[in-house]
This record gives structure tokens, sequence and C-alpha cells, in this order.
């Protein structure tokens, strides 16, 4: 952002400072003009010459403004002292018979040695200055025999096209935001000190007409500021143009700079950047691990091979009958592997001692979605998954989604349910001896690979292995938590890299 600039008509020597309160005691002191880096320039008298100083400052010379005596090309020495430090170093007192100034910057303009020059007409100065105040005069320099500087003749300012500008920002802001915000102290809202300087413009635009736009696109900061502020509404402003909004931001700075605030230390402003990095990174890394998950393929798979000349009359997705859950591997992989084992159908279609029968399974809701239930009759060879129920509850089935199933009875039968949670095997499991009703709750635990190898090695079930291997993407998978871990180590301390991102943390 541009800076506000003093409009100066000038004589040789002047400051631009406006009266503060007096003060008899303030000497004055020498001055002394060598102190300030001196810049030379010669310039040709009978033209119009804009000098840009090196310190900021624009002095414009217009035509015959300058008489060198019949001289066409005179010599100027400009010192510039716009910073109080070198004020001080000078000897350039900020003082108007005993009256203590604040001054806005001072500059001094003198022949070169050896030449006479008077001004016939006046020269313009724009001194950059950190904030424009309304009372501020122009003096003009007085040293007295004894080289002490006296500063006298104060008479206004040139008009300053920034200064309708301020004013206007200043009206926009009493209108429309002096009721929540403050400059230089947090009320309702946030402190606005500096606000044009602290944040980029065009997010600046987007949230005062706005904010909603940026909440609703997941913006991080607008919304750790939305959550800090205890999402208290804001008004929207969608009827200001950016041109309203730039005389806004810039009148903020002008009086934040005007009563000498500090530039806030906005923390939240610091976390929320450094806490997009963060999840830029984690992102990109959870984004790498889903789509390792997705190419692994489902948890369990069945290889059957059916008995030799059986047509099984399996009905698949009938009307009625349970929904095959497919879940997704992660770390591991159940591979059963079926041979001359039956669909539950044969009970119906060859065996006329079973009966339809109740025959239902629950397990901790909090498996549900991370298990794969099967049922097996070895006396009948049948091999049959299961699925959930139509009743909402949490229970499963394994023919009809009301619950029945047809049933040798007084027959040997295991239900058998394989599983995977935060990278560990899951196994549940019940003998039992078939019957007209019966309802089951399993015990889901962990085990490690090897034990739960073991143990379906210890079931004997002939013609049918079921083996626990590790995915195909395992490794990577791991290797991606790994560095996930790691991200969350580098998470910025002190910062709530959740308050941007609903509920990921």
């Amino acid at each position: 952002m541009r800076k506000p600039y003093l409009l100066l008509s000038v004589v040789i020597l002047f400051s631009l400072s406006h009266c503060s309160h007096p003060d008899t005691s303030t000497r004055a002191k020498v001055f002394n003009s060598g102190i300030l880096p001196p810049f030379t320039i010669e310039i040709d008298v009978s033209k119009d010459t804009v000098l840009h100083m090196p310190e900021g400052s624009i002095i414009r010379i217009p035509a015959h403004a300058l008489d060198g005596g019949g001289a066409s090309h005179i010599k100027l020495v400009i010192r510039e002292a716009l910073r109080l430090s070198d004020m001080i170093r000078a000897g350039l007192v900020t003082t108007s018979n005993g009256r203590p100034l604040s001054s806005g910057g001072m500059i001094d303009i003198e022949a070169a040695e050896g030449q006479t020059v008077r001004i016939k007409k006046a020269l313009s100065v724009s001194l950059p200055t950190p904030y424009l105040a309304d009372n501020m005069e122009l003096f003009k320099g007085a040293l007295d025999a004894s080289g002490n500087l006296n500063w006298t003749s104060p008479r206004p300012l040139s008009a300053n096209p920034d200064s309708a500008g301020l004013a206007y920002g200043r009206s926009l802001f009493a209108t429309n935001c002096a009721s929540c915000h403050a400059i230089g102290k947090t009320i309702l809202g946030p402190d606005l000190a500096y606000i044009g300087k602290r944040r980029e413009r065009s997010w600046l635009y987007a949230f005062t007409k706005n904010y909603i736009t940026l909440l609703k696109a997941g913006d991080p900061y607008a919304n750790c500021l939305y959550n800090q502020y205890n999402k208290a509404a804001m008004n929207t402003f969608p009827n200001l143009t950016d041109t309203d909004l730039d005389y806004l931001y810039r009148s903020i700075d002008n009086e934040s700079a005007r009563l000498g605030l500090p530039v806030p230390d906005d923390h939240l402003k610091h976390c929320a950047d450094s806490c997009v990095l963060y999840w830029h990174k984690r992102i990109s890394l959870e984004g790498h691990r889903d789509s390792l998950i997705k190419n692994n393929g489902p948890l369990v798979t069945l290889e059957r091979q059916l008995p030799r000349g059986y047509v099984s009359g399996d009905t698949g997705t009938m009307p009625g009958k349970v929904a095959i859950p497919v879940h997704q591997s992660e770390y591991y992989q159940f591979r059963i592997q079926s041979f001359g084992w039956y669909n539950i159908d044969r009970l119906l279609e060859d065996m006329p001692v079973a009966k339809m029968s109740t025959l239902t399974v629950q397990w901790d809701a909090a498996f549900r979605d991370r298990v794969n239930i099967f049922l097996l009759i070895p006396s009948a060879r049948i091999l049959q998954e299961g699925g959930p129920l139509e009743d909402g509850t949490n229970r499963s089935g394994f023919y009809t989604s009301d619950g029945m199933t047809p049933l040798p009875q007084g027959v040997k039968a295991l239900v058998l349910a394989l599983g995977e949670e935060d990278g560990q095997p899951l196994l549940g499991a019940a003998d039992f001896i078939t019957s007209e009703t019966q309802t089951f709750n399993l015990q889901i635990h962990t085990l490690s690979k090897k034990e739960l190898n073991t143990y379906l090695r210890q079931l004997d079930l002939q013609e049918i292995a079921i083996q626990l291997e590790d995915s195909k993407n395992a490794k990577q998978i791991r290797a991606a938590d790994a560095q996930l871990k790691d991200l969350d180590k580098l998470k910025p301390a002190s910062c709530d890299c959740a308050c941007g991102h609903g509920d990921k943390e």
C-alpha cells in the first residue's frame, strides 16, 4: 500500500508539524546540517523539475521558480530529516517559540557553496509520512546568530487529496465498523489496528463484503476467527466497492500510526498460516494413504470351488436376501479357499431334513463396519457369508433379511467373525448345535497375526483354508502412518489447527 504524503509549499528550510502543550524548559540545540547525508543536484532553472529524494521525498520545482543570478543551471544541496533520530542528531529541535511540536518530517534545501539562489515561485514538496493529521501546519526554520533553530510562521498545508480519502474512510468506519471494532483494542470484534498492512487485500475485500462465503469455502483463518469470537455473526457489506474499502483500510492504518500503536501480534493469523502448511501436507499424505487402501481390494476374498457336477442354486440378490457387506482391506486380508463346500441353498434343494430357522448374530456396534461373518456347518459342508438384517438392529443373518435360515437340526455349526480395526486383526467365534431359534452375541477381540492364524489352523476344517495375510499395500500404508505421526510432532505449538477444519481433529 502506498505511503501518505504531506504536500507543502516551501521556502528554504521548513518542517511540517503540529503544536503540542507548551514546555518552556525545552532549549534549542545548535543546528548542524552536516550530520544529514547531502543530495546534490544540478537543475535547469528554465524547465519544470521533479526530484525523487533517497528517503522518499518528492520535490517539484516549476520552471523559473528559482533565480540563480542569471545562471541557467544551478546546484542545490538537499537534506532530509524524516526520522526522529535524524532530527536529534542534526540538532533539528521540534519547538516553536518554546512550544514542543510533533513533527511529520523536515527538509533542508540550500544553494551549493559559492552560489546565490533566490526563490521566485513556491516549490512543492511531498514528504512521506507514517500518517496524516488534520491539524498539521507548515513551519519555517529560522536560525539565530549562534546557530540555534526555531520554527516560526506556521501556515496551513496545501490541499492534500489523501485527506479527503481518509476522511471518507473514517466516515465508513464510524458507520459500519465502530459498533463492534476499535483501533488499538479488542471489543466485540478483533482489534483492527494496521489491518490494511496485516492482510492480503483480496482476502480483506472478500471477508469484509461477505465473510460467510469464506467460511463455507473452508478458509482456515476466517473459520478460526469465527470460532475464536464465539461464532458471533458479523454484518456483511456487499454494496461497498473495492475503492470504498481501500479508503476504509487506509484510514484505519493512518489512525493506527497517528496513535503510535504497535502492530498487534496476531497469534491466530500466524497459527492459521502455519496450519495451512500442516494441513496441506497432512491432506496429501491422507489422500495417498486412502488410494493405497482402495488399491488393496476387499477385506475378505472368498475363492470357492463347488463340488464337481453341482450347479449352485444360490439366488444371489433375490428380494429379501441379506446383502453381503464388502469392507475394504487396510493392513490385512483374509483369504478363504473352499473346495467341495456348498452354498446354504443346497439345504433347501437336497436336504429335506433342513428347517427354516431363526439364526441371528450380533456384536459390538463399534466393529460392525470392520467385520465379515460366516456360518460353517461341517456335516452338510455348508459355507455361507452373512449380512445385516433389515430391522435396523445391530444383528446379522445368513439367508433372508428377517433372520431366517434353512438349517439341519441338531448338528454342529460354527459362526466365525473376521476383521481388522486400527491395525489389529479381529476375531469372534461361537460353536453351537443347531436348533430352530438361536441368537448369539459374539465377543470380538484383537489378536496378533500369528495368534489368529494359529487359531484358524486349529479349526481343522476339511477342504477349507482360512489364512490372514498382510494386505497388498500394508508396508506402504504403515510408512504413511509413520509420516503422519511425525507430521503431528511438527504441528505448530500452541495452535489449534482444527479450528478451520471442522471435526478433523
